[in-house]
C-alpha cells in the first residue's frame, strides 16, 4: 500500500463517523468514503488530510442527504437510522466531554430528532456543533457565505431545543430500565410497564413496508403499551433476547428461529421512558447482525 492510500485508511473510520452522524445509514456512508477516496486521489499539495477529508465528506454528505430526503418521503412508515455497532462509529479517543458529544450525536434518538432539520441544517449543525468546523470551513463545505452558515446553525439549534447533542442519562441506569421494559412485556406485566414508560412516551417503528410495524409515531403510555405486547406476541414465547452496544448506547437484539426479530432502541430520563424506537426492517436488520456476527445469512 503507498503512502497515499495508507494516509487515507488513517482517516477512513473517522470519515465514516462524519458521515454517518449526517445520514444516519451505514450503506450511504460507506458509498460517501468511497467517493472520498476517489477524490482524494485526484487531489494534490493536501497540507491537513483529516480537515480536507472531513469537509469533502461534510459536502458528499449533503449531496446525498437531498436525495435521501426524497426517497423518505414515499418511505412506507416512520423512518429510522440503521443502528452501528458502537466500536464502528471510529471516534477517535479524546476528552470526557467531546467523547459525550460524539456519542449522543450518534445516538438513534437523536439522529431521528434531526429529521427535522433541512439537509443544509442538518450538515450545518452536525459539522459545526459536533465536529468544531470553523464558520470559514462550514461555508467552504456548504457553497454558502459566513453569514448564512451562521444562520443555518442558529436555526438548527432553535428547531432541535438544544445547544449540544443531549446526554441521555448514565448507561447502568440505562440498561436496567431496557431490562426492566423487556421483562414487563415478556411477561405481559402492564403495572411494571406502566412503572417504566412515561406518559408521554412515544413510540417509532420502522417495519420498511415489510413487516407489521405502526404507519405512524404512537404517542401515551396506554397505545405504546398495547402496540409492543402485540409485537411480542407475535413473536411467541421462544423470543431470544440479548443485550448489544449500539450508536453508544446499550439496545436489546429480539431473535426469533436464529433470525433478528426487532433492536430496541430507548431514549430515558430519570427512571421512564421516554422514546422507543423499534427496528423491524428485515433489511436494516439484517445489515446490524452482519456487522455484529459475520459472517451472518437470512
Amino acid at each position: 500500500m503507498d503512502t497515499q492510500s495508507q494516509l487515507f485508511e488513517q482517516h477512513r473510520r473517522m470519515m465514516f463517523g462524519v458521515a454517518y452522524r449526517i445520514l444516519g445509514s451505514i450503506e450511504e456512508s460507506e458509498d460517501v468514503v468511497q467517493e472520498a477516496w476517489l477524490r482524494w486521489h485526484r487531489a494534490k499539495d493536501i497540507h491537513e488530510p483529516a480537515a480536507w477529508l472531513s469537509r469533502v465528506v461534510g459536502r458528499l454528505a449533503l449531496d446525498v442527504l437531498r436525495s435521501a430526503y426524497k426517497r423518505r418521503e414515499s418511505y412506507i412508515g416512520p423512518w429510522l437510522p440503521e443502528p452501528i455497532e458502537t466500536d464502528d462509529l471510529g471516534d477517535v479517543k479524546t476528552d470526557p466531554v467531546r467523547a459525550l458529544i460524539l456519542r449522543d450525536a450518534a445516538s438513534t434518538a437523536f439522529l431521528r430528532m434531526m429529521d427535522c432539520l433541512s439537509p443544509s441544517e442538518r450538515v450545518a449543525f452536525v459539522m459545526r456543533q459536533v465536529f468544531e468546523h470553523s464558520y470559514v470551513e462550514l461555508a467552504e463545505i456548504l457553497e454558502r457565505s459566513e453569514e448564512a452558515c451562521r444562520q443555518l446553525v442558529s436555526r438548527a439549534i432553535r428547531k432541535l431545543g438544544v445547544e449540544r447533542p443531549p446526554v441521555w442519562m448514565d448507561e447502568e441506569k440505562h440498561q436496567m430500565l431496557l431490562f426492566s421494559f423487556m421483562q414487563a412485556l415478556q411477561q405481559g406485566d402492564i403495572a411494571a410497564l406502566q412503572q417504566v414508560l412515561s406518559e408521554e412516551v412515544t413510540l417509532y417503528s420502522d417495519g420498511g413496508g415489510e413487516v407489521l410495524a405502526a404507519r405512524r409515531p404512537l404517542f401515551g403510555s396506554d397505545h405504546v403499551m398495547r402496540f409492543c405486547l402485540g409485537i411480542v406476541k407475535k413473536g411467541g414465547a421462544d423470543l431470544q433476547p440479548s443485550l448489544i452496544s449500539l450508536n453508544g448506547a446499550t439496545a436489546l437484539l429480539l431473535m426469533h428461529d436464529e433470525q433478528p426479530f426487532l433492536v430496541l432502541s430507548l431514549a430515558c430520563q430519570g427512571d421512564k421512558i421516554l422514546e422507543i424506537q423499534m427496528l423491524r426492517s428485515p433489511s436494516k436488520l439484517t445489515r446490524v447482525c452482519e456487522r455484529l456476527f459475520p459472517p451472518f445469512q437470512v
